[in-house]
């Protein structure tokens, strides 16, 4: 009998040492999720809109989005010219926006443009209007545009 209580109590301490190791493993685990979590946050910068310091910002590039909306019933061409000191560049961006739908341009350089608006009608451009705006940069602007 005393050989029996003896095992019995050899084998329930050998039970809690096992027990307790898994139970130390598995808090040793959690610490190690921590710290890989918490070194994985450090390395992210945080991205703020007064800070330009992320290789693919906006600012950074200095680029802008343009998107004009044509609400008349006729094909419209619209060329923008890049201001570059007092002159102009000599190729425009040119794009053609069929009648109520939508066309955008991306990652504009940002600075001064002129534009014309021409109603495309075949071989014959009639000049609408004409003028100059500012893109800033990060801008995403959109022009409505009617006859």
């Amino acid at each position: 009998m005393k050989n029996a209580l003896l095992f019995l109590l050899c084998m329930s301490a050998a039970h809690k040492s096992r027990a307790q190791s898994n139970t130390e493993n598995f808090i040793e685990g959690g610490k190690t999720l921590i710290e890989l979590i918490s070194v994985l946050k450090k390395g992210r910068l945080p991205v703020s809109a007064g800070n330009p310091d992320t290789k693919d910002s906006c600012a950074l590039k200095q680029l802008a989005d343009l998107c004009f909306k044509n609400s008349s019933l006729r094909d419209l061409a619209v060329s923008l010219y890049r201001r570059i000191g007092t002159a102009y560049e000599a190729e425009p961006f040119t794009v053609k926006v069929v009648p109520k739908k939508q066309e955008c341009l991306y990652e504009l350089k940002s600075g001064i443009y002129k534009y014309r608006i021409e109603a495309d009608s075949g071989a014959v451009r009639i000049l609408l209007s004409e003028g100059e705006f500012r893109l800033q940069p990060c801008d995403n602007m959109r022009r409505e545009l009617k006859e």
